[in-house]
């Protein structure tokens, strides 16, 4: 941190700053000379050492007709300082638990921005005493990996869902199956983190492609945290039950109960109606470019993206589009090999979903959008189609 940046912190005006370090480096010395030294104006310099003296950071003594100020030694400014607070907290606190209402202790924040909401689950993580719930993707939960494993090593009982494959050094690690059309329902929805800390308090982050774009809740709200801790449990119990079981239970579930279960998850085509407004986006072929712009400002960041792109559009700016990401960046091409991954889908959902106008529930109707090809490569259509 800089110096001038770390007693501001503390209190110092810019002028006490100053005159301040002035005196520790020369280790004292009249008015005039901190004036020629910190650049404090002369006609300020006495009013500004007197105000320090005052404050106890400083002293002044006589010497001959001079008056020589002298600093208070910085290991002893740092821990008079460090007891002031230290002081302030231990009085505020419970002045404050007074004052706060069981309503406002309970109420639910809004997060706004990237950084700031990843931020809340962070200290979420780090506040953690006893138990500790994490799902989300592997982005997301790979940045948290040293709060993670802070936890456990305080002995924090952590339990982590990862929505995609993910290495984290936490013991109790789950992995749930991710399908391409739940990869392509990121695209419109942005990726998701929850956190639940001691049952107490709880966080979720969902986050689109612009960092500002993202938006988040947080609170000690039981309404949150149970809503948060069960969906958490539920997955966890039901992935680690379907690896061993699935095959086996599957063969045995009714069609009729299969159907009544994919009608609660999916749409009939039609039932949603008109939900995309073509005015205001982008054509399919400025969708493209602007794809193929986006990749060429920063080929590093688009590493694991590398392959071939089939986008094969229906209706008006349809037809099949190939798109090559590699090391050299993006290009269009009209004669290539096979795809490593297809994406097919009505050319107006393509541009709205590149343009993040796509209601997410969009996707749910039966027949709307199709994936074929690598699958594994479906989760790098969010970086491609909405990486900013």
């Amino acid at each position: 941190m800089d110096v001038h940046v770390g007693l501001h912190e503390m209190g110092f005006s810019d002028y006490e700053a100053r005159a301040y370090l002035s005196l520790v480096e020369t280790t004292g010395g009249t008015g005039y000379e901190v004036s020629q030294r910190s650049g404090v104006p002369r006609s300020r310099v006495y009013e500004v050492l007197q105000s320090l003296v005052r404050k106890g950071i400083a002293t002044v003594t006589q010497v001959d007709d001079r008056l020589v100020y002298r600093p208070l030694p910085p290991d002893l400014l740092l821990s008079r300082y460090r007891q002031h607070v230290a002081r302030v907290i231990s009085n505020l606190e419970p002045e404050l638990a007074r004052l706060a209402s069981p309503t406002k202790q309970h109420a639910v924040t809004a997060l706004s921005g990237y950084e700031p909401a990843v931020a809340r689950v962070r200290e979420l993580c780090e506040a953690s005493r006893f138990r500790l719930l994490v799902a989300g993707m592997p982005s997301e939960l790979t940045s948290l990996a040293p709060e993670l494993a802070r936890a456990e090593g305080r002995g924090v009982k952590v339990f982590v869902l990862s929505y995609g494959e993910c290495r984290l050094p936490v013991a109790n690690l789950f992995t749930h199956p991710v399908s391409p059309l739940q990869n392509l329902q990121t695209v419109a929805t942005g990726r998701w983190l929850g956190a639940v800390s001691d049952y107490s308090e709880a966080a979720l982050v969902l986050s689109p492609g612009r960092p500002e774009e993202a938006t988040g809740i947080w609170g000690k709200n039981q309404g949150l945290v149970v809503a948060i801790t069960f969906w958490i449990q539920h997955d966890v119990q039901m992935v680690e039950y379907a690896r061993f079981l699935g095959a086996t239970v599957l063969a045995n579930v009714p069609e009729a109960v299969q159907t009544r279960l994919l009608d609660m998850v999916t749409l009939q085509p039609g039932e949603l109606g008109n939900v995309v407004e073509a005015a205001g986006l982008p054509s399919t072929r400025e969708t493209l470019e602007s794809i193929c712009r986006r990749v060429d400002a920063d080929p590093l960041a688009f590493q694991s993206a590398h392959g071939l792109y089939c986008f094969d559009l229906t209706g008006e700016g349809g037809g099949k589009h190939y798109l090559r990401v590699s090391a050299d960046g993006c290009r269009q091409e009209t004669e290539p090999g096979p795809p490593a991954l297809t994406l097919r889908m009505p050319a107006l959902d393509f541009r709205a979903l590149a343009a993040g106008r796509l209601p997410p529930i969009a996707l749910l109707e039966r027949g709307r959008v199709g994936v074929s090809g690598d699958l594994s490569q479906a989760y790098q259509l969010q970086r491609i189609l909405r990486y900013r």
